[in-house]
């Protein structure tokens, strides 16, 4: 076994009425290259068979599996998860995505001295099929590596399902701000530490569907630039008025 392989790596996977898809992720989770591996899941009372479906993989899973009491909504649910993490690394994990079976393998051969690494994505449709775009191309983003974290506050490329990094990440991001989004907090404080890494694979089919937030998440950066400009545009015309 390579030395990289022998890190234990924590995927933080929280589910709320899952059944449609979360087989196909955990299948894919199962199946990775990477074997030292160690399941977190936290449900958010579901209604629906999502815990049926992860009671049926705890014979072929490492897993852990905790139920809120009352619902805490997608992100106090994540910001909650990822704090039971106990690998040396960890990643996010969505429960209607299909992961490529080397994309931890991929990811941790790769972090090397960086605090977070992360990769590009392909779309897929509520059928899993293909979209021939890459997520990308979607957000029209740059996907860069940086060490400068205002460039992932106001346009950020980091998506959470795509991301890996390290445990000394853990005691920065007990709390997610309520202004940004959680993945731009983690990517933007990631980057004030050692810095992150860009992987250009496509390493998560990214499931496009009306449950998902890819398209808000979209809108709300465009709505952030249209703010960022008009105020430019505003300070630009108070000086012409002063010169005039």
């Amino acid at each position: 076994m390579a030395k990289y392989m022998r890190k234990k790596v924590s995927i933080c996977l929280a589910t709320f009425n899952g059944q449609k898809y979360l087989k196909q992720q955990l299948d894919s989770i199962q199946n990775q290259t990477y074997k030292n591996l160690h399941v977190v899941i936290q449900d958010d009372c579901s209604s629906d068979e999502t815990m049926a479906i992860l009671e049926s993989y705890k014979d072929s899973l490492e897993m852990e599996v905790y139920q809120n009491h009352k619902n805490l909504g997608y992100i106090k649910n994540f910001e909650s998860l990822i704090q039971k993490a106990k690998g040396d690394y960890i990643t996010i994990c969505d429960q209607d995505d299909i992961w490529e079976i080397d994309k931890i393998e991929i990811l941790v051969k790769n972090i090397k001295d960086k605090t977070l690494i992360y990769s590009n994505s392909m779309l897929i449709d509520e059928n899993s099929n293909s979209l021939h775009k890459t997520l990308s191309k979607k957000l029209k983003n740059r996907f860069i590596d940086s060490n400068t974290a205002l460039n992932f506050l106001y346009d950020n490329c980091v998506s959470a399902h795509a991301v890996l990094f390290k445990k000394e990440l853990l005691p920065y991001i007990k709390e997610f701000p309520k202004t940004i989004y959680f993945d731009s907090y983690i990517a933007a404080t990631a980057s004030s530490l050692n810095g992150i890494k860009y992987i250009d694979k496509n390493l998560v089919l990214y499931r496009q569907h009306s449950d998902n937030t890819l398209g808000n998440k979209t809108k709300a950066k465009t709505n952030v630039k249209k703010r960022i400009l008009s105020k430019v545009e505003k300070k630009d015309k108070e000086v012409d008025n002063i010169i005039l």
